[in-house]
């Protein structure tokens, strides 16, 4: 068994805000309780993650002929940056999505294995139990949009 966490800030150094990043904000204890596990860990995390981006000219191109479905999830999408972003946005991070990609096509990512860390209450990486992880580091962003796309568009009763 493998488990896919996306999650917890990135490795390399970037800049990514002082905020704790979302999904380890939801549970330091839970992260903490996973990392320390032994089980077979992949990690993709925030700078690799937010990088599976899509925007409305994109959307509405590849989906929007793509019946119910493909509307639904364009008005979704502008409903909720309309609700929880304060000035005009156009793209949207599809931040989960990597965990369906690696799973589908484990070789669209590109992983380093480094030891397990443990969190701090402010993300931070700590020492941990030192068993290897992988951390993802990259993920094929054309692959996994195309596919998503074909796949709502097949759904839809569109071919090509």
């Amino acid at each position: 068994m493998v488990v896919i966490w996306i999650g917890g800030s990135g490795y390399r150094g970037y800049d990514e805000g002082a905020k704790v990043e979302f999904n380890l904000s939801s549970d330091v204890h839970a992260a903490n309780v996973v990392f320390g596990s032994g089980i077979t860990l992949w990690q993709v995390p925030r700078d690799v993650y937010t990088k599976v981006s899509v925007s409305y000219a994109e959307l509405k191109e590849k989906i929007g002929d793509a019946g119910p479905l493909g509307r639904y999830l364009i008005d979704q999408l502008r409903e909720w940056n309309a609700t929880y972003h304060p000035g005009p946005i156009e793209p949207r991070s599809l931040g989960d999505s990597p965990a369906i990609a690696l799973t589908l096509f484990p070789q669209s990512g590109n992983p380093r294995v480094r030891p397990a860390p443990r969190f701090g209450a402010d993300g931070s990486y700590l020492p941990g139990s030192n068993h290897p992880i992988r951390v993802c580091e990259e993920v094929d962003v054309r692959f996994l949009p195309a596919d998503m796309f074909a796949k709502i568009r097949a759904f839809g009763g569109v071919h090509p």
